[in-house]
């Protein structure tokens, strides 16, 4: 190899054979359940039972171009072994690479990445033009991560790494540093043109209007900034002597923009010696608040909450391993999804996003719908992390499978949260006659 034929990128045993899949026609066809969802005729949301890969592919005719908020919360590369194996990376027909090339954790990453790779590239075929994809990660693959969605989406669609806290507490036995977070990454169709919704403002009660300005209420911020601006002057104080910028800080605002707010009685000194502020009216800030990168637990709940909610729910503990906290989700959709959006789940787990979806069409009287995907995954009561799933799934007289959870948690969801809108229609994907 020659320098000429280097070049930068994400390179991994089965990238090939991940783009084919993505490229290949789907081999099977979604085949309706009727009676088991919840008021079928009338509802637009829709829970497909099926990898996920296929789902999208035979959803892609009717949905292309119309998701605005498509959430991935994939299985995290734990050690665990992959449910989504689609025979590459290393997989069964393949010649075995060196063993001293390619360990056991780089086979896992490569598993990881030649599953998410062609699952990306249908989704952004499912993307709103102003629409977003945000993935639920941790750090074990946040890095390769990022990588493969500048390579589907452009490295110019990168919208931001939230980061969630996820935990409160401080594991002491950790080795290193006791981990508190996890991810949010985020990327959009097309920055340019992603629709990003400001969140409802909070500090609204700090503005008041004690002199009955005609402009309505205020609030008094300095004249003075840490950033450097190009203005240099004095400032004219009302007893006759000029004020310099305070050492370290800078004016905030030119000398003519300082006169005119002055003039227009915006500017309200204090006693002599002191620096003026400025008014800054609540109808000139923007109706909402620019969403932060920064997700709190008191925010937006963490993983013990998340746990509790959905034990109250099904009304049995540690169905699901690893939930979302149903606030965390709406966080998302008030930040990227209006009233009549379709939001895409394409890892459904515990069917959060549609509960989420439901209640925050509750919240702003909206009329968003949901596609969510769960592939059935087996449930055996003889493996202890899956015990207390199988044992739900029995409970009500369903087959043990992950895909029944999620259609058990929705119903369950829409019998908590009330209202209009909370049907849903069930289909499976199944192999295509031949």
């Amino acid at each position: 190899m020659t320098e000429d034929d280097e070049r930068y990128g994400l390179n991994w045993p089965g990238r090939r054979a991940a783009l084919a899949a993505a490229a290949a026609p789907p081999l099977s066809v979604l085949e309706p359940r009727p009676a088991s969802g919840l008021a079928e005729a009338s509802t637009r949301n829709l829970l497909v039972e099926g990898d996920n890969l296929e789902a999208m592919k035979l959803l892609l005719p009717e949905y292309a171009g119309s998701v605005k908020l498509a959430y991935l919360d994939p299985p995290y590369n734990t050690g665990q072994a992959l449910v989504y194996d689609d025979r590459f990376g290393g997989g069964r027909g393949r010649r075995e690479p060196d063993p001293g090339y390619v360990d056991l954790r780089a086979r896992r990453h490569a598993a990881w990445l030649s599953m998410m790779l062609p699952r990306l590239m249908l989704v952004r075929a499912l993307l709103h033009p102003r629409g977003a994809v945000m993935i639920s990660l941790d750090d074990a693959e946040l890095p390769r991560a990022r990588e493969l969605c500048d390579e589907v989406f452009g490295p110019d669609q990168f919208l931001a790494t939230l980061v969630w806290e996820k935990v409160h507490t401080r594991k002491n036995a950790a080795r290193g540093f006791s981990v508190s977070h996890e991810y949010v990454l985020a990327y959009a169709r097309d920055a340019r043109q992603w629709d990003r919704v400001l969140l409802p403002r909070t500090d609204a009660g700090a503005y008041r209007n004690p002199d009955d300005d005609p402009r309505g209420p205020w609030k008094l911020d300095p004249v003075t900034a840490h950033n450097p601006y190009s203005a240099r002057y004095k400032l004219p104080t009302p007893w006759g002597t000029e004020l310099p910028p305070p050492t370290g800080r800078f004016w905030a605002f030119s000398e003519e923009t300082l006169k005119r707010k002055e003039a227009e009685g915006a500017l309200v000194w204090g006693r002599p010696g002191r620096y003026p502020m400025v008014k800054r009216y609540l109808a000139d800030v923007q109706d909402g608040l620019v969403p932060t990168t920064l997700l709190t637990r008191d925010m937006v709940g963490d993983t013990a909450s998340a746990r509790r909610e959905l034990d109250a729910l099904l009304g049995a503990k540690g169905v699901f391993e690893y939930p979302k906290p149903l606030a965390l989700i709406r966080q998302l959709l008030r930040i990227a999804t209006r009233p009549d959006d379709l939001v895409l789940d394409a890892f459904g787990g515990a069917g959060t996003t549609g509960h989420a979806v439901w209640q925050e069409n509750g919240a702003d009287g909206g009329q968003r719908r949901w596609i969510i995907l769960q592939r059935p995954e087996p449930l055996s009561p003889d493996v202890p992390r899956q015990r207390a799933s199988a044992a739900f799934c029995q409970a009500h007289g369903v087959c043990p499978d992950l895909a029944q959870v999620t259609r058990l948690r929705l119903l369950k969801a829409a019998a908590a949260v009330g209202g209009a809108e909370l049907g849903f229609r069930v289909a499976c994907v199944r192999p295509r006659e031949p």
